[in-house]
């Protein structure tokens, strides 16, 4: 199953509302969120293809990571955002 698709025209800016389950990236993607607003993603090396980290991602997580170029996931636990890395104190 594939989480990313070529975006529908009409479309705006990343972030925006294309439908309740859709992330616009670009003017040319949109990642599919699932029933309850999620996306899973895996965080690789780039080098090594190391996996890093198995999560969620929802819209606010999106829209952190692509702005502050940090990465960021939903801790579905908690139900809150997390920096990836950051340390829980």
């Amino acid at each position: 199953m594939s989480f990313l698709r070529k975006k529908k025209h009409g479309s705006n800016g990343h972030g925006a509302r294309q439908g309740s389950g859709e992330f616009v990236l670009d003017d040319e993607h949109q990642v599919v969120l699932n029933s309850r607003g999620l996306v899973p993603v895996v965080l690789q090396d780039i080098i090594s293809d190391e996996v890093l980290h198995l999560g969620y991602m929802d819209r606010w997580a999106l829209n952190s990571t692509l702005e502050e170029k940090t990465v960021y996931y939903y801790r579905r636990s908690s139900g809150r955002l997390e920096k990836f890395g950051e340390k829980k104190g």
